[in-house]
C-alpha cells in the first residue's frame, strides 16, 4: 500500500534537511514524497533537488505561489497517488524510522479509516530538549466538542475520505486542520485507530503554537467550525481546552522526571520541618478538638428499604501554629452504616498540613499538602485574585493519588492533576454569592460548575447545575448552617463542636461526574478556602458568625 507523504514549504532551509532524512530513514519502503513549495527564496527548493536522487524517483515536488499553508495541502492531496495520505510538516520530522510503518500497519491489520498517534514538541533552538509531549491516547469523538483532536501531524488517513468528505477549508486562517478533522471524524464519523506511539517531533513557532494572537484566531476558527458544520458546542467549552495543556505540560514536568518526584517529596517534608520550627517559636498557637457528623442517604429499592443511610460522627483537631501554618487532621467513626462493609471501619479521612499567604494586595493563596477529602492525597494550590469589592477570580491545582484506609492501605501512584478556574461575584446588597468553575475533576472528566447562595444570618442556601462528560447534567440544592456556640472563648485548647453542618442533594446523585476534594474537616463554601481575615472578601466583609474572647489571665499578662 502506498503512502503519501505530503511536506509543503516556504522559505524552509534552515530545517527541512531534517525532515527529509527523516523521510529517507523511514524502513517502510513505499513511501511517496511530496514537496509543494509557495515559491521560496532562501534556497528550499535547491535543498529539494540536492536529496532528489536518494529518493530514486519517490519524491515529487512543485514550487508556485499558492493562498497559505491549507491550500499548499490541498495541492498536495490532490497530487497524491498513495492509497493513504499524511502531513509531515517542514520543520518537523519523524521521531523514528518505523513511524509510517506502524502507522500503516495498524490501518490495514484494523480496517479502519485512520490511524494517528502521539507527538512531542521540542525547544526549536534544542532539539533533545522537549517542551510537551502531546499524547492522543485519551481522545474521543465527543472530546471535539471541548476543542480537542488527535495529533495532527500523526494522523493517517485513506485517500477516500478525503475525496469523500473535502480537504482543508482555505478560508480558516489557523485552525483549518481542526475543522477539517471535526467534519472527518465527528460529522462524518469514520472509523479510527489510536496507534500508542509517538509519531512525529515537532519544533515550536509554527503556524498554530506561537502567540497569544494565534490561541485567540484559534478559538475564533473552532467556534465557527463549530457553527459551520452545525455542531452543538461554544466558546466557552472549547476553552476548556486550556486547562488540559496545563495538565499535559506539568504531568510531563513533574511526572515523567524522577527528580522533580524526588523534589515534591522533599518539599513536603520541608514544609513539615519549617512548620514545627515556626510552632515552636510562636506563642500565639492554638489547638481545636471539634466534632461534627457526616451525613450521607441514597434512593433505592432493595431489601423493602427504599434509601441507605450512612452516618459518621467526624471527630477533628486543628493546630494552628502561628504565621498562617496549619495542621488538621479528621476521622470517620461510623454509627450507622447501610452501605456496606466497606464503610464499617474507623478509619483516618483527612491529615493536611496547610500554608496560606498573601501576595501583594490583591492576591491569596493556599498551599496544602497531605490526605485530603475523597479519599486523594498529594499537594493542593488554591489561589483567589481580588479585582474588587464584587468580582474575584479563583483557580485550584492538585497533583494527587487514590488513598484509601476503609479497607486496610490502599493507594495509587500520585499522579492525577485536576485543576479549575473561573470567577466569583458578590452582590453585597443583597448577600448573594455567584461562582462559575470548569476544569478537569477528581476522575478525569472535565465539566463545569455553577453555583447561587444566599447567606443569612447562620445559615447559607445555595443551587447549583453542572455538567461533566461523564455525569452529563446535574443539579441540586446546598445548606449550611453554622453552628452554635456562637460566642467563643479562645484557650491553648478549644473543645467544641464543628463549625458548621453541610447538607448537599443532587439529583442525578453521581458520585464520579464533577467530583473535588476538600483540604480543610470544616471546609464550605460559606467561609471558603481562606481565613476570613486574610484579605477579606464576599462572605469575609458580613458580620462574623463567631465571636471571640479571650482568657481574663491573657488579658491580665498583656497589661
Amino acid at each position: 500500500m502506498k503512502v503519501s507523504v505530503v511536506t509543503v514549504t516556504w522559505n524552509s532551509a534552515t530545517t527541512l534537511r531534517d525532515t527529509l532524512e527523516s523521510v529517507l530513514a523511514q524502513t517502510y519502503c513505499d513511501i511517496e514524497h511530496i514537496i509543494v513549495d509557495g515559491g521560496s527564496m532562501d534556497g528550499t527548493m535547491r535543498l529539494v533537488q540536492e536529496y532528489e536522487p536518494r529518493y530514486n524517483g519517490r519524491l515529487r515536488y512543485i514550487s508556485e505561489p499558492d493562498r497559505g499553508i491549507y491550500d499548499a495541502m490541498n495541492k498536495g492531496i490532490g497530487m497524491a497517488s498513495g492509497e493513504v495520505v499524511g502531513i509531515l510538516n517542514s520543520d518537523d520530522f519523524y521521531t523514528s524510522p518505523d513511524a509510517v510503518e506502524k502507522l500503516v500497519g495498524e490501518l490495514v491489520g484494523c480496517h479502519v479509516d485512520a490511524v494517528f498517534g502521539d507527538i512531542h514538541y521540542v525547544d526549536d533552538k534544542d532539539l533533545d530538549k522537549c517542551v510537551r509531549y502531546y499524547s492522543s491516547a485519551s481522545f474521543k469523538r465527543w472530546k471535539m466538542l471541548l476543542g480537542f483532536m488527535p495529533a495532527h501531524p500523526s494522523f493517517y488517513c485513506r485517500k477516500q475520505v478525503y475525496e469523500r468528505y473535502g480537504m482543508f477549508s482555505t478560508s480558516y486562517k489557523v485552525a483549518a486542520d481542526f475543522e477539517n478533522l471535526l467534519r472527518l471524524i465527528y460529522v462524518g464519523k469514520i472509523s479510527i485507530k489510536y496507534v500508542p506511539m509517538d509519531c512525529v517531533t515537532m519544533r515550536t513557532g509554527g503556524a498554530s503554537t506561537s502567540g497569544l494572537a494565534s490561541h485567540r484566531q484559534i478559538l475564533a476558527d473552532h467556534v465557527r467550525a463549530y457553527r459551520e458544520n452545525h455542531v452543538r458546542s461554544n466558546a466557552l467549552l472549547d476553552s476548556l481546552r486550556y486547562v488540559y495543556k496545563v495538565v499535559e505540560i506539568a504531568k510531563y514536568k513533574l511526572i515523567q522526571n524522577r527528580t522533580m518526584k524526588k523534589f515534591l517529596v522533599v518539599l513536603l517534608l520541608l514544609l513539615v520541618t519549617v512548620s514545627l520550627q515556626l510552632s515552636a517559636q510562636t506563642r500565639s498557637g492554638t489547638v481545636d478538638i471539634f466534632m461534627g457528623a457526616d451525613f450521607n442517604y441514597r434512593d433505592i429499592y432493595f431489601n423493602n428499604r427504599v434509601y441507605d443511610v450512612l452516618l459518621n460522627l467526624t471527630p477533628g483537631i486543628k493546630w494552628n501554629m502561628g504565621h498562617r501554618w496549619e495542621v488538621a487532621a479528621q476521622v470517620f467513626v461510623p454509627v450507622v452504616n447501610q452501605y456496606g462493609d466497606r464503610y464499617k471501619k474507623v478509619r483516618l479521612n483527612m491529615a493536611v498540613l496547610s500554608k496560606q499567604l498573601v501576595v501583594g494586595q490583591h492576591w491569596k493563596m493556599k498551599l496544602s499538602g497531605g490526605l485530603f477529602g475523597s479519599e486523594r492525597y498529594g499537594l493542593d494550590l488554591r489561589n483567589m485574585f481580588v479585582f474588587n469589592p464584587w468580582l474575584a477570580m479563583t483557580a485550584q491545582v492538585g497533583l494527587t493519588g487514590y488513598c484509601s484506609m476503609a479497607t486496610g492501605w490502599e493507594a495509587s501512584t500520585m499522579k492525577r492533576l485536576t485543576a479549575q478556574v473561573g470567577p466569583e461575584f458578590y452582590l453585597h446588597r443583597w448577600n448573594t454569592q455567584i461562582s462559575i468553575r470548569g476544569g478537569r475533576y477528581v476522575y478525569g472528566d472535565y465539566g463545569m460548575i455553577g453555583e447561587g447562595f444566599r447567606h443569612f444570618k447562620h445559615v447559607s442556601v445555595g443551587v447549583y447545575v453542572s455538567y461533566s462528560n461523564k455525569g452529563k447534567e446535574d443539579a441540586g440544592f446546598k445548606v449550611i448552617m453554622m453552628l452554635p456556640p456562637y460566642k467563643r472563648a479562645v484557650r491553648k485548647i478549644n473543645i467544641r463542636p464543628a463549625s458548621n453542618f453541610r447538607l448537599t442533594y443532587s439529583v442525578e446523585g453521581n458520585g464520579y461526574a464533577n467530583c473535588t476534594y476538600f483540604t480543610d474537616p470544616e471546609q464550605n463554601e460559606r467561609e471558603g478556602w481562606f481565613d476570613r481575615d486574610l484579605l477579606p472578601w464576599g462572605t469575609d466583609t458580613m458580620t462574623p458568625d463567631f465571636t471571640f474572647k479571650r482568657r481574663k489571665e491573657e488579658k491580665k499578662n498583656e497589661e
